[in-house]
Formats: C-alpha cells, sequence, structure tokens
C-alpha cells in the first residue's frame, strides 16, 4: 500500500506511532461526519478508529497522543449515547469522567461501581 510505501526504512516504534496518528486522525474525520448526520453509523466508525490507535498504536513514550486519542474517544461515545437517547451509557460515561479526573476517593468510588456495571451488564 501506498502508506507501507512512505514508511520503508523508517523504524518501527515511528511507524506504529504515525499509524495511531492515521487512525485517531480517521476517527476524528468520522466524529465530524457523525455530529452533522441523524445517524449512528459515522460515530461507531470514528470509536472503532479511536479504540484502535489506542488498543494497537500508541507505545509507552506516546503519553500525550495516547490523552489527546482517548479525549476524541469520550467525546464520541458521549455524542452517541446522546444521539442513542441511552441513559445506561450515559451514566457509564459519567463514572469514566469520574476515574479519570475525579479525586482519588471519586476514583475509587467510580471504578468499583463501573466494574459492578460491566459484572451486572
Amino acid at each position: 500500500t501506498i502508506y507501507n510505501l512512505c514508511y520503508t526504512g523508517v523504524p518501527p516504534e515511528v511507524q506504529r506511532h504515525q499509524w495511531a496518528k492515521v487512525q485517531n486522525n480517521l476517527g476524528n474525520t468520522y466524529l465530524r461526519l457523525g455530529e452533522r448526520r441523524t445517524g449512528t453509523d459515522e460515530l461507531v466508525t470514528a470509536i472503532g478508529y479511536y479504540r484502535m490507535a489506542l488498543d494497537q498504536g500508541y507505545g509507552p513514550a506516546d503519553a500525550a497522543s495516547r490523552t489527546v486519542t482517548g479525549a476524541n474517544l469520550g467525546i464520541a461515545l458521549h455524542t452517541l449515547a446522546q444521539r442513542r437517547n441511552d441513559p445506561d451509557l450515559y451514566a457509564l460515561l459519567a463514572l469514566v469522567d469520574a476515574i479519570r479526573g475525579g479525586s482519588a476517593r471519586e476514583r475509587e468510588l467510580a471504578g468499583d461501581l463501573f466494574a459492578h456495571a460491566v459484572a451486572n451488564g
């Protein structure tokens, strides 16, 4: 593919980081499309690209890029929850926000509630 030709001779850790940035940018494109349309297909696609970048792309030295992609994923999930009018998904997202940005006590409580919610469907 053209992508592979562009990165011939580039160290694997640089390739991985660049690949993850491309996935993040694709996610941003689909998120913007999803914000302009009434369905949820584009939002779901955006979430998939963000997850690929987070799960397979960024290495330990890519904390800043990982944080940006995580924030983008949060925006896409929030938009999807609103679009679907899904209070359960919205509640889980609130717990995730508390885990990521709350005080130590809030993070612990939110983590316990999130684990309970996931375990019990």
